[in-house]
């Protein structure tokens, strides 16, 4: 029974649901809920789906939700939204008749009659529909617009700005931009040019449409802001809806890098190749030239280009290459000065031509450090910066790095090629004598400054051979040498002779019992600052008439010629070396005995001497060497002794060079006698000393030769050292350098 009471009731609703009219839904409707009326009138559409009042008042809602939608986040329910009401809308065109129009006049809401009818009717709402439809979808297409431009808008700008980070990303170094830029890039840097001209015309049009929409969008200009950051990645999105977007600017930062790279950059990489070529074409013609001037008119690389390159890459290689190359241009100008003019008839003090063979020795040194440097700095990138330039005229990278060491041979060469100009101007300084008045051969030897017999109407012939010639204040000069007598005996001589090439004059040394000596020759002599002459002769004294004593004697001469003293002492060596300090009063002689034979090793006996000027022995060291003295040197009031030699013993010490080959060595003795250390130089050939200077209270000067691989011919050294003989500067790559504490 229940059950059949429970159906007549749920079929009494029914009827009475459907026969419930659409004006008392409607009235029922709540009208501050937009989303429960459109269900309600849902609800009755499904239950009167031929009602047309109700489509009306639906396509009202998705009308009003169409318009209060954002179209850009949310264009896709606005589309929706916009298909829904035009549905409806389309619905009510279709279903509504003459009855309906006239049944639910009063439920459309304000209709415009256009009939003659006093009366809403169907022409009236059907033309209201077509007025709805219309603005909606004015309203839609606007919506459209602005939905589609700013998306083609905010991604033609994020294309700029997305390439622009990938970019930062490539190239971390802003700057290297400009000279890393390759065709790719550049045309990737137009292209973000277009895409911004494109993102402003759609956002031009963009704005436009927002317009149309002031309720949601307050859109009104945009601001351009200067690219001024040296990190990209610190651009970030614009905000497009903001009533004032900000945006930076691609392309003015565009153009101007275009513009940057068809001048600056190009200027660059043309006066490159020219400035380069020029550098070359330079010292080229230097290294080439035969004449010597102080005053060349040389190529001056442009300042302000070098700031160009620097301006674009502050550390650059090509810069390094620049400034190396005009290190080596000042180099080559400087084997062309005046000073290192052999032929120069000029008068010349080798110590002067000393110092201008240090400074060559140590700019040499210098322009190789930096050849290295510049080897060691180059990396792939710095060559990439300047690819075109680097890849035609050096072959690359690696072969930019062949001609890094490349160089440093040329220089070493050209410092070689200089050298013999200093060995010629040794030999120069020798038989450097502005009264030259005839030319002797003696021991195969040409001998010139020959002293003439007094009388110059002599027809005898020149009998003086000079053997050392002595300047001394002003263009003075003390000859010493020997004269052949009669008997073809040498006997010693000692000349002074005036600035205008005249004898003032002229003296025989020997012991004051000349009767009882002979071959008495001189060995040393030395001016000191009282123009005094100080001369170490040597002779042999007769004891009997079967004994002979050697004896070495020293002897002292005023300006006039006066003998101030005379000392001898028996001696079985040579003197081969005298140095006299006035101020100290003090004496140094080096003797050297004859060659000695035993079972262990050929050797000279030799040793140094120290007096006072009272002729007492101070001191005295022994050494044995199988070679010579090449100088001694005064260091800082102690001594430097440079010997070339094979074998050397002095104290414990031993040195043996392997297959017998020559070094140089030096011992080096204080002014007390004691023994301080030893340096040796040591080369895989023979390695001989010639001379040895001391250029500056510091710096010292060996001068020498050694074997070349072939064989055939010599190799000139130089080596520069310090007081105490350390090794500064060497040309030879291969020289051993060691030192031996004593």
């Amino acid at each position: 029974m229940k059950k059949y009471i429970l159906l007549f009731s749920l079929l009494v609703f029914t009827i009475l649901a459907k026969a419930q009219s659409f004006k008392d839904v409607y009235e029922s409707i709540p009208m501050d809920d937009r989303f429960s009326s459109m269900m309600d009138l849902r609800h009755y559409q499904v239950e009167n789906p031929k009602h047309a009042i109700c489509y009306f008042k639906l396509a009202e809602i998705y009308d009003h939700y169409m318009r209060e939608i954002d179209p850009i986040l949310l264009f896709e329910t606005l589309n929706s939204n916009y298909s829904q009401l035009t549905t409806h809308y389309g619905l009510v065109k279709h279903l509504l008749d003459e009855k309906q129009a006239r049944q639910d006049r009063d439920l459309f809401g304000e209709i415009e009659i256009t009939t003659d009818k006093k009366k809403v009717g169907l022409p009236d709402i059907i033309i209201e529909v077509d007025k709805r439809l219309l603005s909606s979808k004015e309203y839609y297409n606007n919506a459209k617009t602005v939905h589609d431009n700013y998306y083609q808008c905010i991604n033609k700008y994020n294309e700029c700005l997305f390439k622009f980070r990938e970019i930062l990303t490539n190239y971390p170094n802003y700057k290297d931009l400009y000279l890393l830029a390759t065709p790719k890039l550049i045309d990737e840097i137009k292209d973000i040019e277009l895409n911004f001209d494109s993102s402003l015309v759609f956002f031009d049009t963009y704005k436009l449409s927002c317009v149309q929409m002031p309720h949601l969008l307050e859109v009104n200009e945009y601001e351009l802001n200067p690219i001024i950051t040296y990190r990209l990645e610190g651009l970030i999105e614009a905000d497009f809806t903001a009533p004032i977007v900000q945006l930076w600017d691609f392309k003015k930062w565009s153009s101007n890098f275009i513009h940057l790279i068809e001048t600056d950059i190009q200027k660059i990489r043309e006066e490159l190749v020219q400035t380069d070529n020029l550098l070359d074409k330079e010292i080229e013609h230097y290294l080439n030239n035969e004449s010597y001037s102080n005053e060349f008119d040389t190529y001056k690389v442009d300042l302000k280009f070098q700031n160009l390159i620097g301006k674009y890459d502050h550390a650059s290689l090509c810069n390094e290459l620049i400034e190396y190359k005009k290190m080596k241009l000042a180099y080559v100008l400087k084997t062309r000065s005046e000073e290192n003019d052999v032929e120069s008839m000029k008068r010349f003090f080798l110590i002067n031509k000393l110092r201008f063979f240090k400074e060559l020795a140590l700019n040499k040194r210098t322009l190789n450090e930096e050849a290295t440097a510049l080897k060691k700095s180059t990396t792939i990138d710095d060559v990439a910066k300047y690819i075109h330039f680097f890849g035609e005229e050096y072959n690359a990278m690696d072969g930019f790095l062949r001609w890094c060491e490349v160089e440093k041979y040329k220089n070493d060469q050209i410092f070689e090629d200089n050298l013999s100009n200093l060995n010629q101007f040794i030999e120069k300084e020798t038989s450097q004598f502005v009264f030259k008045d005839s030319l002797i051969k003696y021991k195969e030897k040409n001998i010139a400054f020959g002293v003439q017999q007094f009388d110059i109407d002599s027809l005898q012939p020149d009998t003086t051979i000079t053997q050392t010639v002595t300047p001394f204040q002003k263009r003075w000069f003390y000859l010493s040498g020997f004269n052949l007598n009669s008997d073809s005996v040498k006997v010693p001589f000692l000349a002074q002779i005036n600035p205008k090439g005249d004898i003032q004059w002229n003296i025989e040394p020997k012991l004051i019992n000349e009767n009882l000596v002979k071959n008495t020759s001189i060995k040393n002599l030395q001016i000191t600052y009282d123009s005094v002459c100080h001369v170490v002769s040597r002779t042999e004294q007769w004891v009997n008439d079967s004994l002979m004593i050697p004896k070495t004697f020293i002897e002292s001469y005023t300006w006039e010629g006066k003998q101030i003293k005379q000392y001898s002492y028996d001696s079985d060596l040579d003197p081969v070396y005298f140095w006299i300090d006035e101020i100290n009063e003090l004496y140094l002689i080096v003797e050297k005995g004859e060659e000695q034979i035993d079972s262990v090793t050929t050797h000279h006996p030799m040793y140094v001497k120290l007096f006072n000027l009272n002729d007492s022995l101070l001191w005295e060291r022994h050494l044995n060497l199988k070679g010579d003295l090449v100088g001694v040197t005064l260091t800082n009031s102690n001594f430097l002794f440079t010997f070339n030699c094979s074998e050397l013993n002095v104290g414990k010490y031993f040195l043996s060079n392997k297959d017998s080959n020559m070094a140089i060595a030096s011992i080096y003795i204080t002014r007390e006698g004691k023994l301080s250390h030893i340096n040796e130089y040591k080369y895989v050939k023979n390695l001989v000393a010639s001379s040895c200077f001391k250029l500056s209270n510091n710096t010292l000067n060996i001068i020498g030769k050694v074997d070349s691989p072939d064989q055939v011919m010599s190799k000139l050294v130089y080596l520069l050292t310090n007081e105490n003989g350390n090794l500064d500067f060497s040309n030879l790559k291969e020289l051993t350098f060691n030192l031996i504490e004593l």
